[in-house]
């Protein structure tokens, strides 16, 4: 009896582990978790945001069994203050006054919601929803436009950290506390973003197979590597074997796409004057009920900026067609002509 339980609940224990690492694959592979770390990474210290580690902010997001993280609700709070909504909010109000906002941007997100609750809810929607957030800052928060009045458009964007020869971009993120991720992104038929590096190591890992590259190695015959751990190493066709590309039939993208556009339906969209009311109400009503007291967050008067990667203009306002190249990652701006 005692081996029957012990395996069922080691059973049940993989089952939770495998669903977060699908939750997290799906949250590092989804192109808008980019754009909320470019944004975060550009305007953090302009919106006056408090610092949120890179590690616990995923984790929160993929949570899906514990209560809610108070971090990310009061995350949430800030950012609706910031367009002058849910000022007094209380955080045992969370799901509904969320979901009626993402009722502002696609009904049929506020009604997953409705129907699993913001805790439950699939990994596309929670970060769909924090982007939204971020966005509608462009629109209504008049201390971000004016900082923007007077920069250019190559000041405000930012690049990714280099092209490989095939064209394809790398963004990388690191938090205060080292924590990295690396993603890469094409953009040639249909844009993909692919999580490449989740440590120290697999970065180190990844870094090893652009230096080694044959293709490479072969037209820069004379180039020298400094760093001493990778200067003995030799050239190899990994990189080719494993990010060579896949050439796509465009004609059979073309149909793919049509045939996905004539099956979705349109969403329906509210009003956003009235769901801004109904927002505003929900809190008023949250307060009258609870305590008048409302919840206090800590933040940071002065947060340093992290170091940016992305680009929040182009992936918001533009086409990632028009970012502009930058510094390749193998090596000089030469190695991206191979």
């Amino acid at each position: 009896m005692t081996i029957a339980n012990h395996s069922t609940e080691s059973c049940c224990l993989n089952e939770d582990d495998n669903e977060k690492d699908r939750r997290r694959r799906n949250l590092l592979n989804n192109p808008n978790y980019g754009i909320v770390l470019c944004f975060l990474d550009k305007f953090r210290s302009v919106l006056n945001l408090p610092n949120y580690p890179l590690q616990c902010f995923e984790d929160h997001l993929v949570n899906y069994q514990e209560p809610n993280s108070p971090r990310l609700i009061d995350f949430h709070f800030i950012l609706l203050k910031r367009l002058s909504l849910a000022k007094n909010a209380q955080r045992d109000k969370f799901d509904s006054i969320i979901t009626k906002f993402a009722s502002r941007f696609d009904v049929n997100d506020s009604e997953h919601l409705k129907t699993t609750g913001y805790l439950q809810a699939d990994i596309s929607v929670k970060i769909r929803i924090i982007k939204n957030l971020l966005e509608r800052q462009f629109d209504v928060n008049q201390i971000l436009k004016n900082s923007l009045i007077d920069k250019s458009a190559d000041e405000i964007k930012s690049s990714p950290l280099g092209h490989d020869r095939f064209g394809i971009s790398y963004w990388f993120f690191m938090d205060k506390d080292c924590f990295v991720r690396l993603f890469r992104e094409d953009i040639d038929i249909d844009r993909t973003w692919t999580n490449i590096a989740k440590n120290r190591d697999e970065l180190e890992n990844f870094i090893k197979l652009l230096i080694t590259d044959s293709i490479v190695r072969k037209r820069f015959a004379d180039w020298i590597v400094d760093y001493e751990q990778f200067s003995s190493l030799q050239p190899s066709n990994d990189f080719e074997q494993y990010y060579s590309p896949t050439p796509v039939n465009v004609n059979e993208e073309e149909e793919e796409m049509n045939r996905k556009c004539g099956r979705r339906k349109p969403s329906k969209k509210l009003s956003n004057n009235k769901i801004d009311t109904e927002i505003k109400q929900e809190v008023k009503t949250s307060t009258r009920r609870g305590r008048k007291r409302s919840f206090s967050v800590e933040e940071n008067q002065n947060p340093q900026a992290e170091p940016s990667m992305d680009d929040v203009c182009s992936s918001i306002r533009r086409s990632s067609r028009l970012r502009k190249a930058s510094t390749s990652l193998v090596t000089s701006k030469t190695i991206s002509q191979v």
